[in-house]
């Protein structure tokens, strides 16, 4: 299933920061191959985004408020099983056992958050992203 410029790699955005996931849908639209789908804020919007949309990848903040991206994470790979890239700032030591977490519960990776001061990290983002819309995942 290779995407080409015909067909657009479909992603979900959902972080409860308006500015980081600004920046993450501006990166990924600028892309050219990839079309952001759907915006969220909360893990609710996730899952909700992944089974309406049902994108090629839903790329999701790892600390949210009430229930976080691990949990979303979890009920996607059980609802609408589709490739997830969690997305954190700073890694903390919390973060590090999220991130443990997070992997267990089906996300494909951990990435740090892109920010405009590190054109490679933002690079590195898009490439994972493509990347991650190619794995096939059972249940789909």
């Amino acid at each position: 299933m290779s995407h080409s410029k015909s067909k657009p790699i479909r992603v979900v955005v959902v972080d409860d920061s308006p500015t980081a996931s600004e920046l993450l849908v501006t990166l990924l639209q600028s892309a050219g191959d990839i079309e952001v789908v759907g915006v969220g804020h909360s893990s609710d919007d996730a899952v909700r985004l992944a089974r309406q949309a049902r994108p090629n990848v839903v790329a999701l903040d790892i600390n949210m408020p009430r229930q976080g991206g691990v949990e979303a994470t979890r009920r996607i790979m059980d609802e609408v099983p589709t490739p997830v890239v969690l997305l954190t700032g700073a890694l903390t030591r919390k973060d590090v056992s999220l991130s443990t977490e997070a992997l267990r519960a089906g996300a494909m990776t951990i990435l740090g958050k892109p920010s405009l001061a590190d054109p490679q990290m933002c690079e590195h983002v898009v490439q994972i992203i493509r990347i991650m819309s190619e794995v096939p995942i059972a249940g789909r």
